[in-house]
């Protein structure tokens, strides 16, 4: 299952774009999640690059016309910013 979390996180990242904002704010906290659990496994980690569309992702949601949205993006940004420090 750990080897679909890539495919999964890229398939995700559309998500941010949706015009449902429940749909936005669970992708952030999905995402979050999947980052934070392969950040503790034995498994491969992310690309880079990966983890900087997922940041850059949740950046631009800071600016979201949501206001859940805007706070579920500074809450789980702080803990993803984290996981990309420590690579």
């Amino acid at each position: 299952m750990i080897e679909m979390y890539p495919m999964a996180i890229t398939a995700s990242l559309s998500y941010f774009r949706s015009p449902n904002p429940l749909l936005r704010r669970n992708v952030i906290i999905l995402l979050a999640e999947i980052l934070i659990y392969t950040q503790n496994s034995d498994s491969d980690s992310l690309v880079e690059e990966t983890l900087a569309e997922v940041v850059a992702g949740m950046v631009s949601l800071l600016r979201d016309q949501d206001r859940d949205v805007r706070r579920t993006a500074a809450e789980h940004l702080g803990r993803v910013m984290l996981i990309g420090m420590t690579k």
